[in-house]
This record gives structure tokens, C-alpha cells and sequence, in this order.
């Protein structure tokens, strides 16, 4: 993207050499040399702390979940605020912002993808190849699923082809030439890179922080369904169980106190956590009275979610098991999926199967599994709220909800004594580009 492109080109492959510096001491001269070895080249995706594994946090704090005073504004950044309000403009600077980090991640994984060619037939035919070319297409897919999420309208019924989606980037040299494509071709990039990727990966990752067949799965079911494709997410979401199903029982860790759940639990496929802000360090992640009052006696969630202060409901009960908030692929996730496609297909005993597997792990002794209801669907959405509280899904979530399901969810906030609203069909579910992408790229920015 003309100067955003090749600044962030070498800004990263800065960060590359520095990284991989263990592997490339013995060079003369590490800025000049890109990394060859496949070893190499899985470091480059091993930078999880740095790049890799993280994303947006800002569309949590667009939803409707985080409760954020009056009090604390003037403690925390502008774009804290002006994405809790849906703000026509969100940075107020030249920076890229959450923007860039998703395109750093794309930016690595492409340099692993063109590497990756030079080897010999006989290297690629190893699982070794196989496993850091499917990570790479993996961590491709995700970055863009991220932007695509955050940076588009939601994906409709019909004519996504007609709406703006993302510039595609598929390998590492900077090009004055981009622009926007259609959301049909962001979403067929995604998906077709996971597919690839479930081909070539291995079952099981030897890391939660890296990319598998297990996640791939996972991460399918995820895609399909903010896509409406409920088949493929059962089908998808299927194939993700069978490698793996383990949920923890919250009846362990009742009595527990501070974040419950350790890091790397057994419910996780793959690990990845939001971008922490200061709204986190100053007031916790919390969330209002009348969300935590959904949760009924008997769920071990009450207590296990919550730390109850005197001022504010804080929500521990991040998978990470610490103050950044866990983003990643688990296994009550995918539960969830497929217990949503089978309720929108109409399959209500298959949904509510789906929907008491998951509860009778997270309710005491005296949980009466879910029988048939006149609403199946409206349960199956409440208990997906509830589980998977500030994993970073929500926005996506009413997104697609308003969009493919006509849910007229309305998200308000109080300021002032003022109601500011965001209703459905608004342009600003898609947050704005960074101003710094529009200038140098010339890219269409989205509609405000």
C-alpha cells in the first residue's frame, strides 16, 4: 500500500531479525538476510507475544458487554471512548492501530508462504513443511477474519459480492497497487486458506499458541457461522470435536478465588488473546448489574466469572487466566456453534443435546438438563452470551445476528444525560480505516 506497505516491510523484517536473533547470530549481517531455514521460518510464527497471537480489542468495547463510568473516561485513550461510542473517527492520529497488527501477522505469513517454495520436492513432501506452510495459511485466514469483522459491514444473505472488504494481500512484496476487495473474495481467501490449512497441519500442536488441524476446524466453525453457513459449521464443527471434546468441569473449581482458569486449560484448541487497554488496568473488565443477574442460582459461572466489589462487577474468568482477555478457539466455543447451527436448521434436540453437554459442566449438582422449549434458539443465544462472555465474539455476534437473523439487537450508552444508540444496519458496525491507510493508499474509506 504505496508508504504504509514498505514502512511496515521494514519495521518488520527489523523485528524478524531481532526475533530470530538465537538462529542468525552466527550471520555477519542479520538485517540483510531473510530467514530460510524451516526452522526459521517457524520462529517467524513463533513470535506469538509480539505479533502473532494477538488481536483487536477495540470491537469488545464497541459491543455490549463492557461497562465503562463516566469517571474513567478521562483516564483512558481516545479510542477507548470513541469506540465505546461508535465514533466516525476512532485513532484522532496518523497511527494504524489495531489495523496494522492484523497486516503485520498477514505480512509474516506471506514471507513463510513464499519461502517455503524454494524448497526441494523432497522437503515438502515432510510434515514439517506441510505443518509451517498450513500455520502460515492458518494465521493468514485468521488476521484477515479479525479485520474483515471489525472493518466491514457484516456478511448478508445475498450480495456480498456488491460490499466493500479488505485489501488482499497473498505475498510479501510491496506493490504501489491495492484496493479494496468485494466481501465475497475476502471471505473466499479466508475460508480457502483454512481448508488448505486442515490438510496440511497436524492433528495436535505441540503449543496451544500454534496453529492445528484441531484449531482449523475450530476456526471454520467460527468463519461459517458469522457467515450464515450453518451446514458447514455442524460439518466443520463435527470435525473439530472429534479431535477433540475435553470440557472442564466448573464444579473443580468451585471455592476457587482470583482468575480460576489457568493458562493453556484443557479446553483450549488454540490460544490468542485481545490487545489489553487501559480501561483493563484502571477499572478491570467489567461488566453491568442486569448481565450478571442473567446468570441463575446454581451456575457455578456466578461465582467463577465474577470478582464482586463495591463499585463494579469484574469479570476473571478469562481463559488466559490473567488480565489479557482470551480471543482464542475452545472447545465450549465450538460446542456452541454447532448447538446454534442446529437450532437455525431446526433441529431443536440436536441443539439442546449440544447446549446440556456444555451446562451440566458449568452448573452444580442440582442441574436439570434443558428440555424442549417453545425457543430454543432465543436459550441456545443466552447461554452462547454467558459462556462466552468478553472472548471478543460479541461484536461479530451482533453483527451477524441483526444481519442474517433479523435479532434487532440496539446497543445503547448513557453520557451526560444523553442516549447515544447504535441500531441495526448501521455503517458503523465497520469501524473506520486509519486515516494513515486512506492517505497513502488511497483506499475507499468505509461509510459513516
Amino acid at each position: 500500500m504505496k508508504i504504509t506497505f514498505k514502512i511496515l516491510y521494514i519495521t518488520i523484517f527489523a523485528a524478524i531479525t531481532l526475533s530470530c536473533q538465537n538462529l542468525l547470530d552466527e550471520k555477519p549481517d542479520r538485517s540483510l538476510v531473510v530467514p530460510t531455514k524451516l526452522s526459521e521460518l517457524q520462529a517467524m510464527l513463533d513470535n506469538t507475544n509480539q505479533v502473532m497471537n494477538r488481536e483487536a480489542g477495540l470491537p469488545e468495547l464497541s459491543a455490549d458487554h463492557v461497562y465503562l463510568p463516566e469517571s474513567l473516561f478521562p483516564q483512558i485513550l481516545v479510542e477507548e471512548v470513541n469506540s465505546h461510542f461508535w465514533r466516525e473517527d476512532i485513532l484522532e492520529s496518523m497511527e494504524a492501530g489495531e489495523w496494522g497488527l492484523a497486516y503485520s501477522q498477514i505480512f509474516y505469513a506471506n514471507i513463510v508462504l513464499k519461502e517455503l517454495e524454494n524448497f526441494n520436492d523432497s522437503e515438502k513432501a515432510s510434515a514439517d513443511w506441510r505443518n509451517v506452510k498450513g500455520s502460515a495459511l492458518f494465521y493468514r485466514a485468521y488476521a484477515y477474519f479479525t479485520l474483515a469483522r471489525t472493518y466491514a459491514l457484516p456478511y448478508p444473505t445475498t450480495g456480498a459480492e456488491g460490499i466493500a472488504g479488505l485489501p488482499l494481500r497473498t505475498a510479501p512484496e510491496v506493490s504501489n497497487d491495492i484496493s479494496r476487495s468485494d466481501l465475497a473474495s475476502t471471505f473466499n481467501l479466508i475460508t480457502n486458506d483454512l481448508n488448505e490449512a486442515a490438510t496440511l497441519l497436524f492433528d495436535r500442536a505441540a503449543y496451544p499458541t500454534r496453529p492445528s488441524k484441531w484449531a482449523a476446524y475450530g476456526m471454520l466453525s467460527r468463519v461459517h457461522l458469522y457467515m450464515g453457513n450453518y451446514a458447514q459449521v455442524i460439518e466443520s464443527s463435527n470435525q473439530c470435536l472429534t479431535i477433540g471434546n475435553t470440557l472442564m468441569d466448573y464444579k473443580d473449581y468451585e471455592g476457587a478465588t482470583g482468575m480460576p482458569f489457568s493458562l493453556f486449560n484443557e479446553e483450549t484448541i488454540f490460544y490468542s488473546e485481545m490487545v489489553t487497554y487501559l480501561y483493563q488496568l484502571f477499572w478491570g473488565s467489567t461488566i453491568s448489574e442486569s448481565f450478571y443477574a442473567k446468570y441463575s442460582e446454581g451456575d457455578l459461572r456466578r461465582d467463577l466469572f465474577f470478582n464482586l466489589r463495591e463499585d463494579r462487577i469484574e469479570f476473571v474468568g478469562s481463559y488466559s487466566g490473567t488480565m489479557p482477555l482470551f480471543s482464542g478457539i475452545a472447545v465450549d466455543e465450538v460446542i456452541l456453534n454447532r448447538a446454534e447451527a442446529y437450532a437455525w436448521l431446526g433441529d431443536e434436540a440436536a441443539a439442546l443435546a449440544d447446549l446440556n453437554s456444555l451446562l451440566e459442566k458449568r452448573f452444580d449438582d442440582l442441574f436439570t438438563p434443558i428440555e424442549a422449549e417453545e425457543d430454543v434458539i432465543s436459550r441456545v443465544l443466552e447461554e452462547r452470551e454467558k459462556q462466552l462472555l468478553l472472548r471478543g465474539l460479541r461484536w461479530g455476534d451482533i453483527k451477524r445476528l441483526n444481519t442474517l437473523e433479523n435479532q434487532g439487537i440496539v446497543i445503547t450508552r448513557e453520557r451526560e444525560g444523553i442516549t447515544h444508540e447504535l441500531a441495526p444496519g448501521s455503517n458503523r458496525y465497520a469501524f473506520p480505516i486509519p486515516d494513515i491507510e486512506i492517505s497513502q493508499s488511497g483506499i475507499p474509506q468505509n461509510p459513516r
